[in-house]
């Protein structure tokens, strides 16, 4: 015997896109992961909405109108973008910005209180299926005496990364400038955001066209 389920298509698929948000949230190492939780992120947003739409008609006889939905952000609308790049044009990319943090006092002889200079580059990853962010800055001490660099690097005190998404036409880039930011971590979290409440919304819509008229 096949028991019913409280869970609609859309609540599966809106779960699937919350782990895989989560997922991305706190994978901050590997390239690789970065671009293919992006994918699957960018895959089940399309996914959720035509889930929609079909749950709705069904239900109701109606159609759905997404476009009365009042918080449509430029991010969103960067991802709809991204769903039609990732499926029929280029596979999503991404590169790295770093950021090295080094100690003041370990460049200079004069020790100045535990300052800090930062040096920033982003890179290409080269290698799509990296697992690891390539080598980036290196610093060298230069000879005190000729002023000439030497082969001693200087280690940073620390490293921050920000993973950047690449636009490969000139629509991405557009729809890029817009959305204001290219990291992928405070894009998705922000798609993110507003697809859970057009999902709340959704809900709402739904129950407010099947609840019967009162006599």
């Amino acid at each position: 015997m096949t028991m019913a389920s409280d869970y609609s298509d859309t609540d599966l698929v809106f779960g699937d896109l919350r782990h895989v948000a989560a997922e991305l949230a706190v994978e901050t190492s590997s390239p690789v992961r970065v671009r293919r939780l992006l994918s699957q992120f960018i895959t089940l947003s399309q996914q959720l909405t035509e889930i929609m739409r079909k749950e709705y008609g069904a239900a109701t006889g109606e159609r759905l109108e997404a476009r009365r939905f009042p918080s449509w952000t430029p991010v969103t609308e960067l991802f709809k973008r991204l769903r039609r790049c990732d499926y029929h044009r280029y596979p999503i990319t991404i590169v790295v910005r770093e950021t090295q943090y080094f100690a003041v006092g370990d460049i200079f002889e004069d020790d100045v209180g535990g300052a800090e200079v930062a040096f920033e580059g982003t890179w290409d990853l080269g290698n799509p299926f990296a697992q690891d962010v390539p080598d980036g800055i290196r610093l060298l001490r230069a000879d005190p005496a000729t002023g000439k660099k030497t082969d001693e690097a200087v280690d940073p005190v620390r490293r921050s990364y920000v993973f950047v998404l690449r636009p490969r036409t000139p629509e991405l880039a557009a729809a890029l400038t817009k959305a204001g930011d290219d990291d992928v971590h405070t894009l998705v979290a922000e798609c993110f955001a507003t697809l859970e409440a057009y999902a709340g919304w959704y809900k709402a819509m739904l129950e407010q066209v099947r609840r019967p008229a009162s006599g």
